[in-house]
């Protein structure tokens, strides 16, 4: 197996003979199944977003690969992948993007903890999250303290 890391996590394989489909598990840094599903092609695209609606992004995941025949047989065994530092691009964005806004004092992006509703919660790492509109009308999610995106 392949992994190639950008905005999305994108894992391809070698097909595997009489399959039809394949059995996908994606699996969080503490070994918990976060996401299964079942693909027909060789190729398995895991976003950012999917990986937020499952509880992360995490510091690395792993994808693994069952085969599946056309009578529904499953291969004996799954293939492995551990993907570390999985949505760098993503997270760099995110961070590039609250950089600039902090850095611009006259900012109407900024916001402070007391707007988050975070007060010391923050300070103690607990971290935040939420979504809320800034005064020019652009919404602000946080998750777990970082700003993951503007629009």
């Amino acid at each position: 197996m392949s992994v190639e890391v950008r905005k999305d996590v994108v894992v391809e394989w070698a097909p595997a003979a009489g399959s039809v489909s394949y059995k996908t598990l994606i699996k969080n840094d503490a070994g918990t199944v976060v996401r299964t599903g079942t693909v027909a092609t060789t190729q398995l695209i895991y976003t950012y977003t999917e990986a937020q609606a499952d509880g992360g992004p995490w510091p690395s995941l792993t994808v693994e690969v069952k085969a599946v025949d056309a009578a529904g047989n499953e291969s004996p065994n799954w293939q492995s992948l551990v993907v570390n530092s999985p949505f760098q691009a993503s997270q760099a964005a995110s961070q590039t993007d609250l950089s600039t806004h902090l850095a611009d004092t006259g900012n109407p992006h900024s916001v402070t903890l007391a707007q988050l509703g975070a007060g010391s919660m923050a300070q103690e790492n607990i971290g935040v999250s939420g979504t809320f509109t800034t005064t020019d009308g652009k919404t602000v999610t946080v998750v777990n303290g970082v700003v993951t995106g503007i629009v």
